[in-house]
């Protein structure tokens, strides 16, 4: 994944048919829209929640209730998921989009 300079992020859209699951806990990004992601890696092993990011974003750990599964989007055999990377290595999943529909 492509590391972007400390304070921003880099977002980018991957082609992998594959149902996520979390459970217990996790790490959860949001930015000033609505958005929400779950890190999924680590460069050091450990998340960082020093991170620095962009204005309006936030990063917190998460007691789930129950698993958070997350499906790829895309028409008829077509898989996608919107990925973004901060400066520190760790990749995050996008679960939850400001949209009723996830991108076309």
């Amino acid at each position: 994944m492509l590391k972007p300079e400390e304070g921003y992020l880099v977002v980018k859209t991957i082609k992998k048919c594959q149902i996520l699951r979390f459970e217990n806990e996790i790490y959860q990004l949001t930015d000033n829209k609505g958005n929400y992601y779950v890190m999924h890696a680590t460069e050091s092993g450990e998340p960082n929640l020093a991170v620095i990011l962009p204005k309006g974003w936030t990063i917190k750990k998460v007691s789930l209730q129950e698993p958070l599964v997350i499906l790829p989007f895309g028409k008829g055999e077509d898989c996608y998921f919107n990925i973004v990377g901060d400066y520190l290595g760790q990749g995050y999943h996008q679960y939850k989009y400001t949209n009723e529909y996830y991108p076309e």
